[in-house]
């Protein structure tokens, strides 16, 4: 007796979590990969690659998402999957000779169609009164070349 109901009970938590799962596109909240979804309220970070030459890279001034409209590259047209970028580029602060060559590597078909570069910026979030804060900083410029780590951060 006691055997089925425990036998009861994981097939209807099975069943549930199936649904639930099946029902969000493989995506449960509280299993996200995405931070903002299952550590919601808590501050985030997520790294965006832009089409920038060295000089603005260093220099811009991105105060909110769109100012990325147009620049952003869409990793997904050259075969490579967003989290491996994310994953990789998250605890870039001060990247190595080799991170930044492997990134270089990772990131060879967009290098080879953007000919001025790619800066790697990452966007630091944090819930604030009025909605979500937004911090951008430079982390690195790609070019077939070379990688230049960008020091200067850029104020929100």
């Amino acid at each position: 007796m006691l055997l089925k109901k425990i036998r009861t009970a994981v097939l209807t938590v099975f069943i549930i979590y199936g649904l639930l799962v099946a029902t969000h596109q493989g995506e449960f909240w509280p299993f996200s990969t995405y931070q903002m979804f299952s550590q919601g309220g808590l501050p985030w970070s997520k790294p965006v690659l832009v089409k920038l030459d060295e000089d603005s890279c260093s220099s811009a001034r991105f105060t909110d998402l769109s100012d990325l409209d147009g620049q952003s590259v869409p990793l997904n047209r050259y075969g490579i999957d967003h989290r491996d970028f994310s994953n990789f580029t998250r605890h870039l602060n001060t990247p190595s000779q080799a991170e930044s060559e492997a990134l270089r590597h990772l990131l060879q078909p967009v290098l080879s169609d953007s000919p001025d570069g790619l800066c790697v910026i990452r966007i630091d979030a944090k819930s604030a009164e009025d909605g979500v804060e937004l911090h951008f900083t430079p982390v690195l410029f790609l070019n077939s070349e070379r990688a230049i780590e960008m020091r200067k951060e850029i104020p929100s």
